[in-house]
């Protein structure tokens, strides 16, 4: 976000108030996220003691903000369905072999642990605030703090299972278990990758 001012950052301080509590509604859908009155954040006034500010949001800024992404989604997967059913499951599909196409060029030529790591920086990317660590049995852990497609999972199992599909696909050598699922009640989704007999991890 970008912002000219002249002096003064108690309304700076406000306007951070609100797009925060927006990123927080955003990425935590669970919690409830309000902002205090924003005072004199879009003020256009002027005169004594009040300088003039104009704010605008930058592309970086901009996916901070609400956006019904996942209701359109919904509604265009809805025309499909009652057309021809069986597509939905096959645009699942596709998307889950483009998704595989692109990673595979970012994996190749990587070690076992370093691709799950450009994996996890590729989920990141995606949106699904994405982390990996290691547990005690060795195994890779990579926990999504976000679903960047939680509206249409709700409504489209085949929305995890793709994701379950991608995740192996990109990792043919390893067991990859989803072992926790905001679906199923979970606040995040974690897959646990393990190196299949055979391959060494940690090259």
């Amino acid at each position: 976000m970008t912002c000219s001012s002249a002096g003064g950052a108690g309304a700076n301080s406000k306007l951070f108030d609100v797009v925060l509590a927006f990123a927080v509604a955003r990425l935590l859908p669970h919690v409830l996220s309000n902002a205090v009155d924003p005072g004199s954040v879009p003020t256009k006034m002027g005169g004594p003691g009040r300088p003039r500010r104009r704010y605008c949001i930058t592309p970086a800024g901009e996916a901070l903000w609400p956006k019904r992404y996942g209701q359109l989604t919904n509604q265009l997967l809805d025309f499909v369905r009652q057309e021809k059913p069986e597509l939905v499951d096959k645009v699942f599909t596709r998307r889950g072999e483009a998704r595989g196409e692109r990673a595979a060029e970012r994996l190749s030529g990587l070690g076992f642990d370093a691709r799950i790591e450009e994996l996890t920086r590729i989920l990141d990317e995606d949106g699904y605030l994405a982390q990996c660590r290691r547990e005690a049995d060795e195994s890779l852990l990579v926990v999504e703090h976000n679903c960047a497609i939680l509206d249409v999972a709700r409504r489209y199992g085949a929305a995890c299972s793709s994701e379950l599909a991608f995740l192996r696909a990109a990792m043919p050598d390893a067991s990859v278990d989803r072992i926790k699922h905001k679906m199923a009640g979970d606040f995040v989704c974690a897959y646990r990758i393990a190196a299949r007999a055979g391959i060494t991890p940690r090259k």
